[in-house]
């Protein structure tokens, strides 16, 4: 799984089309057209290419991920909510006492659904299998949601593009 990230005012669409150009340097895997069908529930598909992605925007962070197999991403800036309400009404089981903690696993389970393709309300009581939460800056959530059986690499384009 290869995941990219960057501060920028693209999302959807738009960020995975830019990230599609850095996916075809680094592996070959070419899709200069890309042509976007949708499920039954959003989530979005490749109609001309033999790879999956999901995508995740969340105040000026978007997140990409592509893989050979199903997979998800989550991003979620750490900001005030009435998480205790959120807690008991979705994650009864979970030792959750703080922000962090609530959107680590808020962004596990919303991963989760945008790999399987499922609303996020039918997977907030299940244990959301092959996902993680991925290190990131402080004050932010990021998960992914998917194995190809490969390593995962990360691209952070703010640093990339700083370099140039």
């Amino acid at each position: 799984m290869i995941l990219f990230l960057e501060h920028n005012s693209l999302s959807g669409t738009d960020f995975v089309k830019k990230c599609l150009i850095y996916l075809k340097n680094l592996t070959g895997i070419d899709i200069s057209e890309p042509q976007f069908v949708y499920g039954e529930y959003g989530k979005p598909y490749f109609k001309n290419g033999d790879i999956e992605f999901s995508c995740s925007h969340s105040h000026g962070l978007s997140a990409v991920l592509f893989s050979k197999t199903p997979c998800g991403v989550d991003v979620e800036k750490h900001r005030a909510v009435d998480f205790g309400s959120l807690v008991s009404k979705y994650f009864k089981d979970k030792d959750i006492d703080n922000v962090n903690d609530f959107f680590d696993e808020w962004c596990k389970i919303e991963a989760y659904s945008k790999r399987l393709g499922t609303p996020l309300g039918v997977n907030v009581n299940k244990t959301p299998e092959l996902s993680e939460n991925v290190p990131y800056m402080k004050g932010w959530s990021v998960a992914v949601s998917g194995d190809d059986g490969e390593a995962m690499i990360i691209f952070d384009l703010d640093i990339l593009n700083s370099s140039n």
